[in-house]
């Protein structure tokens, strides 16, 4: 993956192994203990990629007035998918 956002991508990226644990464990009716632990340790992840994206998209809009409507609408997405 080609990404110019640099500091940004390392904030926000996960590895695509984790996502997909995290995906695929609804179709496996029994879990052990390990696979739940990696599943609450994925969703954790997430959830701070999540934390940090919204905190760098809020500063970036507080300082470019131009980017601000526009960050401000991908923070509260972000936000509203996280829930």
């Amino acid at each position: 993956m080609d990404c110019r956002l640099g500091p940004l991508h390392q904030l926000t990226h996960i590895p695509a192994k984790m996502i997909t644990t995290l995906i695929n464990h609804k179709e496996k009716p029994k879990k052990s203990e390990k696979t739940l632990q990696a599943i609450q340790r994925v969703g954790q992840a997430v959830n701070q990629a999540v934390g940090r994206f919204v905190t760098v998209g809020e500063t970036i809009g507080n300082e470019n007035r131009e980017l601000k409507e526009e960050m401000g609408f991908a923070c509260s997405e972000a936000r509203r998918a996280g829930e």
